[in-house]
């Protein structure tokens, strides 16, 4: 990949959903700013430049461009915080520019970017993470029962335990689900839910097909608490205290 278009990060301006046309609009701005022939104000303590639509177009015709198109286009790099506008009203109305707080992050290497990537992408995997062990510190012994149902549940349907905001989400919608499932099977232990649970995803079976939800497993449960008692080498790696739900 070419790092630099027009002089700014390909990278940066991937990130910022932004086209050659706009990179090649600022490079037209800051080469004008730079030239010190620029129109500017001092407005709130800092230095506009006024931008005339007119002569950009006339610079820069293979951009096929009319004004109301640099219009929205420049309205959008203000809302990105590459420029910053104000609109000055003296013998007309001018519109006049400055580099917004985000203007910089086109010039950031590539090595840079990548960096702040995957920083970015460590902290949406932990931030939530750290979240849900805050959350998990403030439930009751009898809570966190259910918690260890759920997580289970979901690391036996999803392989793994949840990585990400999303993924932490659904995880926390589905405690709520056994929050209201768990009081509903009172004939069986947290345990043994667990057991048959484990027996369902761990034993060649149709079940394993059909249970993708709590609710599901709310449904068919009894079915599924018989045929894994009747699955005699499975139940007898546990003791037989913690297997009597029949």
């Amino acid at each position: 990949m070419k790092y630099t278009i027009s002089g700014f990060s390909q990278l940066a301006a991937v990130n910022f959903n932004l086209d050659s046309v706009d990179l090649h609009m600022l490079r037209w701005i800051v080469d004008f700013i730079d030239s010190n022939r620029m129109r500017c104000m001092t407005l709130d303590g800092e230095k506009y430049y006024w931008v005339s639509y007119q002569g950009l177009i006339d610079d820069l015709p293979i951009l096929y461009l009319k004004k109301d198109a640099i219009y929205k286009r420049l309205k959008r790099m203000c809302e990105l915080g590459i420029l910053k506008k104000k609109t000055v009203f003296s013998g007309g109305k001018f519109s006049y520019f400055t580099y917004g707080e985000n203007f910089n992050e086109l010039f950031k290497s590539y090595e840079e970017l990548e960096y702040e990537a995957k920083m970015k992408e460590q902290n949406e995997v932990e931030q939530p993470y750290k979240d849900f062990q805050d959350y998990l510190s403030q439930q009751s012994q009898e809570e966190r029962y259910i918690y260890n149902i759920a997580i289970f549940f979901y690391i036996s349907i999803f392989g793994s335990s949840p990585n990400s905001k999303q993924e932490f989400s659904l995880l926390y919608n589905w405690i709520d689900d056994f929050n209201l499932l768990v009081p509903k099977l009172s004939q069986f232990t947290d345990y043994q839910i667990r057991i048959i649970i484990h027996w369902i995803f761990k034993r060649e079976n149709r079940w394993s097909s059909i249970i993708k939800s709590p609710s599901l497993l709310y449904k068919y449960f009894p079915y599924i608490a018989h045929e894994a008692s009747l699955d005699k080498e499975f139940i007898s790696r546990y003791d037989e205290k913690y297997i009597k739900w029949w």
